[in-house]
Order: C-alpha cells, then sequence, then structure tokens
C-alpha cells in the first residue's frame, strides 16, 4: 500500500490467502480476467459463436460488469500460408465476422502480391530502392496536402520501389488497397498523423500533375514498372517514413508481416504495432505461476454458479420465450427469479418479466433502480403473492421505492408503509361489483354500438381509478357478465 502511494482506508480488503492479502480499491482500476481459446474455429461466424458462449458464461456469474466496451475481444486471425494477426480490442462481438473476413482477405491478398512480385523477379536479394528529397520537384504543386506541407516549410521525400508498379493499388481489404499499409506505417512510425500522408504513382491522375510526375520519374531513375510514393514532413519523420515504406516494401515479398492490427468501424483493421516477440512488452506475463492451495480449488468449485447452458435450457423448460431466456439467463436478477419462482410459487413468466421488462421501463423513465434492493422487490412479489395488492401493483411499490433511495429500514417494512402511502390494498369483489356498477350508471349507452366497445370503455375507467387494487382479469370477467358479453381467451 504503502509503495503505491494509497491511504489504508482508501481500500478494501476482499480475499484472505494465507497470509497473503489481496485489495481492491478504485484507484487500481478493474480486475481483469482473460480467458483464451484453442485455435479451433474455422469461419467467422465461429469465431463470434465461441466469443458469445464466453460472454454468457462470464455474465452468468453475476460479477461482470456489462455495456458497450466493458468486454473486449482480441481476435487472433491466420490463413494457410499467412501467419497469426492479432486484432486488439474488438468491442462488440457482432463485429468479429467482418473483421474477420476481411483480415483473412488481407492476408490472402497480401500472399497474392508477394507471388506476383515474385514472378517478376523481385525477391527479397534482388529488390531495389531509391530514396530522395524532391521539394524542389513539387514546389510549384496544387495538390493540396502537398501544397499546404510547403506552405508550412515542410520537406517533400520520394521513394522508387522498382519494379512495384501498379501494386500498390491492390484490394486488400473491402474498399482498401495495398497503399494503406504503408500510409499505416508512416502515421504510426513516423508519426505522421494528418491523413492523407502519402501519395504514390499507381493513382498518378488523382494527385499531381502529369508532368511532375515525370519530374519525379526522371529524377529518381523509373520507368513504368516502377512505383513511385511520395511522403511529407520536416527532415526527422520524412526519414523515418522513408525508412518504414522500404521495410514494408521488403515484407511484401515475403507475404503477411506479424503485425498487431486496431479494429476500424468500418470492419477492416489498421496497422497498430508489431507483433511483440521474445522480448515481450509486459515483463509480468513471464512470471511463474502462482499454485492455488488444492482447499481453495475445492471451495471455488463448491461455490460455482450454475452453468450457463444449464440455465438456459431449466428457463426454456419453464415455458420462457427465446428473448426472455437470453435475457435472464445473464442477469445479475437470476438468484432473485429463482427465489421468486421457488420461494414464493410466483409463476415464472411473471417474475422474468417483472425482473427483464418492467425493471428496465423504469431505469427509462429515469429511476434508479439500483436503489432497489433484492429483498425489496421479493417482499413486493410477496405482497402480490399474498393477495395482498394486484399484479400491476407491484410496479407501483418499486416505482415509488425507487424514487425515495435506499434507506436502513427493512424492506418488509418499507413496501408495506409504500401498500399504505400509495392505497394499493386489494378491494374485496362487493366494492369491486359496486364500483362497476358505479361506472355502469354514468355510460350514455348511446355512445357504443356493440357491447364489447361498452366493456374496453368501463375497462379503461375502473382500472385508472383501480389500477393495483384490483385484479385486471377478475375486472374484466365481472364487467363482462354485467353487460352479457363474451371474452374470447
Amino acid at each position: 500500500i504503502a509503495q503505491l502511494g494509497l491511504e489504508e482506508d482508501a481500500c478494501r480488503e476482499v480475499s484472505d490467502v494465507g497470509h497473503d492479502r489481496i485489495y481492491l480499491t478504485d484507484r487500481l482500476g478493474m480486475p481483469l480476467v482473460e480467458p483464451v481459446t484453442y485455435p479451433d474455429m474455422r469461419t467467422p461466424q465461429e469465431a463470434a459463436d465461441v466469443a458469445n458462449i464466453l460472454r454468457k458464461l462470464t455474465r452468468s456469474t453475476g460479477k461482470v460488469r456489462t455495456g458497450y466496451g466493458a468486454g473486449r475481444e482480441d481476435v487472433n486471425v491466420s490463413v494457410k500460408g499467412g501467419t497469426r494477426i492479432e486484432i486488439k480490442g474488438v468491442p462488440m462481438i457482432s463485429r468479429i465476422p467482418v473483421l474477420v473476413h476481411n483480415e483473412a482477405m488481407r492476408q490472402c491478398a497480401l500472399l497474392a502480391i508477394r507471388d506476383e512480385l515474385n514472378q517478376r523477379g523481385i525477391k527479397p536479394d534482388t529488390f531495389e530502392f531509391q530514396t530522395d528529397d524532391v521539394t524542389r520537384i513539387v514546389a510549384k504543386t496544387s495538390y493540396d496536402p502537398i501544397r499546404k506541407a510547403l506552405d508550412a516549410g515542410l520537406r517533400v521525400k520520394c521513394v522508387s520501389l522498382r519494379g512495384f508498379a501498379g501494386v500498390l493499388s491492390y484490394t486488400t481489404q473491402e474498399h482498401t488497397s495495398f497503399a494503406k499499409e504503408f500510409s499505416d506505417r508512416v502515421r504510426v512510425i513516423a508519426c505522421l498523423t494528418t491523413l492523407p500522408n502519402i501519395v504514390h504513382s499507381d493513382t498518378a491522375s488523382e494527385t499531381l500533375r502529369s508532368k511532375e510526375w515525370q519530374q519525379l520519374r526522371k529524377r529518381m531513375n523509373a520507368d513504368h514498372r516502377d512505383a513511385l510514393i511520395l511522403v511529407w514532413g520536416d527532415e526527422r519523420d520524412t526519414k523515418t517514413a522513408c525508412n518504414e515504406i522500404v521495410i514494408r516494401a521488403k515484407e511484401a515479398l515475403v507475404g503477411v508481416p506479424s503485425d498487431t492490427r486496431q479494429a476500424l468501424y468500418d470492419g477492416t483493421n489498421g496497422f497498430e504495432r508489431v507483433l511483440p516477440g521474445a522480448e515481450r512488452m509486459y515483463p509480468d506475463t513471464d512470471l511463474p505461476p502462482i499454485e492455488l492451495p488444492k482447499s481453495r480449488v475445492e471451495r471455488i468449485v463448491e461455490q460455482l454458479p450454475e452453468f450457463i447452458w444449464d440455465r438456459e435450457s431449466r428457463l426454456r423448460d419453464a415455458g420462457l420465450a427465446p428473448d426472455m431466456v437470453e435475457k435472464l439467463s445473464t442477469s445479475p436478477h437470476m438468484a432473485l427469479y429463482d427465489r421468486l419462482t421457488q420461494e414464493l410459487r410466483m409463476k415464472a413468466s411473471l417474475a422474468a418479466t417483472l425482473l427483464c421488462q418492467h425493471l428496465t421501463a423504469l431505469k427509462r423513465e429515469g429511476f434508479d433502480i439500483d436503489t432497489l434492493t433484492d429483498d425489496e422487490i421479493f417482499e413486493s412479489c410477496k405482497a402480490y403473492v399474498e393477495d395482498r395488492i394486484a399484479r400491476e401493483g407491484t410496479v407501483k411499490i418499486l416505482r415509488h421505492l425507487a424514487k425515495r433511495g435506499s434507506t436502513d429500514t427493512p424492506a418488509a417494512v418499507r413496501v408495506t408503509k409504500a401498500i399504505e402511502t400509495l392505497n394499493l390494498s386489494l378491494i374485496d369483489e362487493k366494492e369491486l361489483t359496486a364500483q362497476i356498477a358505479e361506472s355502469l350508471g354514468r355510460l350514455n349507452n348511446d355512445a357504443f354500438a356493440t357491447p364489447r366497445q361498452k366493456h374496453r370503455y368501463i375497462m379503461g375507467d375502473l382500472m385508472s381509478a383501480l389500477r393495483g387494487r384490483v385484479d385486471a382479469r377478475e375486472a374484466s370477467e365481472l364487467v363482462a357478465k354485467e353487460l352479457g358479453v363474451t371474452l374470447t381467451p
């Protein structure tokens, strides 16, 4: 604690392991769990399916934070003849299939580029290039990115890649060409981050004038078989950029370089850094494993939650709809669902609807449902099961309790007081019949064409006054009986 510069009261003891104590604090960040799979997935969709299984498995513990980016996937992709490429920090599982597809497409394209260059006779031992400062040649260019760089006093340099003509425009990912491999390296390594940061001769007509390209080819001793790449910046950055362009060109002769890639929003990926080798970036990954005592492992096994696939099967057997099974199986309220259905014998569909839909609706209304305790929700449902309130009354009570916030008062006492405050006590059949008669007495029969229309009107009138104090189905049946209407199940 002293080494971390933390006050002792800033830490909270959460676990004892022998004489060693583990502390968690907000200042130290969130604990990280990182499951790792074998390379068993063979299609983009399989990769997403496995990620979903891991998501459900961790969520089923009730101890994993949810939301965009709370779980991130490092997706490793390789094709036959390629190499393992790691796409870092994918924030949404739904993006995995497209990312995997594009990376597989990229590796296949890079292998095809290698084969094309080899057929042209360009191999690592025959590779030739030339770099030079061409600021004077493009001094009068009207191409805006270079024009702005020159006006700012920056330099323009050119790299000539012998025999690379046409290769830079090869498609590597969706709407992406091989030239982006060079641009990314320049952006990350040379820190020339303003895009575009390069132009090349494969797109000559879209950039500089024809005469300028001719002058550049003459200066670089290049012919129509060679590719020219221009980069601009200060002296130091452009030197680094030219070196990186040459390095990336050499890698193209071998195939797929070992990169760490970043996931982009359009489903493609971009260069992030060279994949670490034996000298890892994080030394802690090389520390020896800590052996857990057998007694602790056994204690952990005893406390493991129900497997997610068993839980889903149980919820399906209870008659819940597929979307409800999906929501509830990974919900932190799963333990409360079991209490409601097992201790109170509450109908599974009612308990699931309350926990997955009504609580969400309250949150959308602006209520802080995190202040509601499981005991308060349990006691509210208990009041319904014991016929102290109508089914609709549970939501009214929870809305009332969420509005008031949490206190130290026992949950049962709070719920009882809420029933009294909101006047939610059930009315008996005699009082309900009297209310129906009163509503019928105020009814203008000429305003309704059919008895069913009268029924809908009376029910609306009743429930606006008695919602939470009367069972809606019972009231509907009594109104139908008075009007002589047959209700369809």
